[in-house]
């Protein structure tokens, strides 16, 4: 019995070769089946080709066991060869794999990885350019807050917004100082703009805001306010009603004018 009877069955699903320099000595079931001509051809078969010069060196060496392993293609299978040199014999004997379908799906991770790379690539740049973008906005929008900053201290006017469900009024720095606020938060309810409203012109806040609230309309009215300094100030409140995502009024937002020396030239 030879070295591969001894060690490997018969019937492994893989080919087994065993072979000298000068003629094949065994072949299993699969490497008759896998390579009807290998038998007739020898050591000239495609599938041991190069291995002549190999094996030189090895059957001089009869003490030496080396191994080594190499990929070849035959007939649109690839094949991992595992190459031994056996003393004991004084004999080659290759054991083989078909890793054509671990080839495919190597080739594919490849290309998946190609894509990936791609794609993180594009990714990056578009990054780079909306960051660019975002620059640029952030820019734009610090000028044009600066800008609208020094409009309303020119213009003596403030901006706010009111959360209708809520009942919460948010003003801003330049509305605090037009209702004499300058201690406090800039926010509270509806009833903090009331309670320094001129007494005369309560109705007419409450019904202009209820009118552009339940019409959806934008409202533009003056009306007066006594000032922390004691003082009477005239204002000039302009707004748009907010809708929310069902079409419903939900808040409303606009500016407010100090016109009291345009309204004390007047008279």
């Amino acid at each position: 019995m030879n070295y591969i009877s001894e060690y490997f069955a018969e019937l492994n699903p893989n080919p087994i070769i065993e072979f000298n320099s000068n003629r094949i000595l065994y072949l299993n079931l699969t490497a008759r089946a896998l390579f009807p001509g290998l038998h007739n051809m020898g050591l000239h078969h495609p599938i041991l080709d190069g291995l002549i010069g190999k094996i030189t060196h090895p059957l001089q060496n009869q003490n030496e066991f080396i191994v080594f392993a190499r990929e070849l293609t035959f007939s649109k299978h690839i094949y991992e060869q595992e190459i031994f040199y056996v003393p004991k014999n004084n004999s080659i004997f290759i054991y083989m794999t078909d890793i054509t379908a671990r080839k495919s799906i190597e080739e594919d991770l490849k290309k998946v990885n190609q894509t990936l790379e791609q794609r993180i690539t594009e990714y990056e740049s578009q990054i780079a350019f909306l960051n660019n973008k975002l620059k640029q906005t952030h820019q734009i929008f610090y000028t044009s807050k600066e800008q609208l900053n020094l409009s309303l201290l020119l213009s003596k006017a403030g901006t706010w917004s009111w959360d209708i469900p809520r009942d919460i009024i948010t003003w801003d720095s330049y509305m605090n100082n037009l209702l004499g606020f300058q201690d406090r938060t800039l926010s509270g309810p509806f009833s903090d703009i009331l309670k320094i409203t001129h007494d005369e012109d309560h109705h007419k806040l409450i019904s202009e805001l209820k009118q552009a609230y339940k019409n959806n309309t934008d409202c533009d009215f003056e009306f007066r306010i006594i000032h922390a300094d004691g003082l009477i100030r005239h204002l000039n409140m302009r707004g748009k009603v907010c809708l929310d995502g069902f079409s419903q009024p939900h808040r409303m937002a606009g500016i407010c004018l100090d016109i009291t020396a345009r309204k004390e030239a007047m008279i």
